[in-house]
Order: structure tokens, then C-alpha cells, then sequence
């Protein structure tokens, strides 16, 4: 019997990391650079028309359906908090291998106390056009880095900041001085930029 626990056991933590559980698209970005490599190389219009295309639809990705590993849950629900308690293993353990907290909660787990919603969030990336970034390093009127992300609709300073300062390096924009100081503005006065 213990080994058919650990082996549910184990089946449902190897499913937590081997594939997606939600559906969505998955991008094969080696077929895209195949794909790239073999446009390059064409001189026959209409093949190089299939070609952009094929290219197209394997960038918009392919679907992939949700693996339902509820039956594997459902053994982990069971079992876990006696296999646990047997083992010495503790709910911040099951916690470090992407058990989630609902479903440690349902198996009989107390939560650690250190642990909230907070700790469970993970940082969400959100797609910068690259066109609108292009766009706001080009204007010429001096601006600044607050302004270029907005203007880009960067909502992240540190990743506003990237992109200016690989601007800057690569030549594209120039540091165009410190913007004015307003009245009762604390410490150091904004930096300015500018296209070339």
C-alpha cells in the first residue's frame, strides 16, 4: 500500500512540472528560425509567399489542451497529510515543489504563517511593442525616462530604464542634460534624452 501512495504521490508532483495545465498556445521557435532561414534563401515569389505564411501560423502558435491531472489530485487530497506526517515533510516542502496552496489546504495542511497571497504571486509580463518603443526613443524634444514610459506604455521603470540605456549605448539617443527642478522637489533632478 505505501508504495502505491507514494507512487500517486509522486505521479502528481512529476505532473505539476512536466507539462502546461493550462491550456494555451505553445510558439516552436526552432521552425520559426527554419522558417526564416528558408524565406531568406528563396527567389520564387509564390514559394516565398507560403513560406511568410507558414511562418505566420507558427508564430500565432499551437493549441494545446489542458492536461487534467484531477485524478492525480485527488489521490494527493487522500493521502498526502499522512505520507507527510510520516516523513517528516511539511506544507512549506510541498509548497518549494509547486503544490498549490488550495490544494495543500484541501489535503489537511495548515499553511506556514510567513505564507500569504502576497508570497503566492508571481510576476506577470506584460508585452512591450516594440513599435511604440521605437516611436517614443525617435522624438526629438528632450524627455524623460517617466515620460518615454509612458509614452511606450512601459509600465516597469527598471525595464524603461533597459531600453533607454541600450538606446543610449547603441547611439540612438543622447543624454540631454537634467530636467529643471521644480518648486520643493526632493534630491536629484530628473535625467533628460533625446534622439540623435
Amino acid at each position: 500500500m505505501a508504495k502505491t501512495v507514494e507512487q500517486g504521490l509522486n505521479d502528481y508532483l512529476k505532473s505539476l512540472n512536466d507539462k502546461p495545465t493550462k491550456q494555451g498556445r505553445i510558439v516552436d521557435k526552432e521552425a520559426i528560425k527554419v522558417l526564416n532561414d528558408q524565406i531568406k534563401a528563396e527567389t520564387e515569389p509564390l514559394a516565398k509567399l507560403r513560406l511568410l505564411a507558414a511562418r505566420d501560423e507558427e508564430r500565432r502558435g499551437k493549441e494545446v489542451a489542458a492536461e487534467d491531472n484531477s485524478g492525480l489530485e485527488v489521490v494527493f487530497v487522500q493521502s498526502a497529510k499522512d505520507w507527510a506526517e510520516a516523513n517528516n515533510i511539511t506544507a512549506s516542502n510541498f509548497l518549494a515543489m509547486k503544490v498549490p496552496s488550495e490544494v495543500l489546504v484541501k489535503a489537511g495542511f495548515s499553511l506556514p504563517a510567513d505564507f500569504s497571497k502576497t508570497t503566492r504571486k508571481r510576476a506577470t509580463r506584460t508585452s512591450v511593442s516594440q513599435a511604440k518603443v521605437d516611436a517614443a526613443l525617435k522624438v526629438k524634444k528632450p524627455w524623460t525616462l517617466k515620460a518615454f514610459a509612458k509614452a511606450a506604455g512601459i509600465k516597469n521603470e527598471a525595464t524603461a530604464r533597459n531600453y533607454v540605456n541600450k538606446a543610449v549605448k547603441d547611439g540612438k539617443v543622447k543624454i540631454a542634460g537634467d530636467a529643471p527642478k521644480t518648486d520643493g522637489q526632493r534630491g536629484r533632478a530628473a535625467k533628460l534624452y533625446a534622439a540623435k
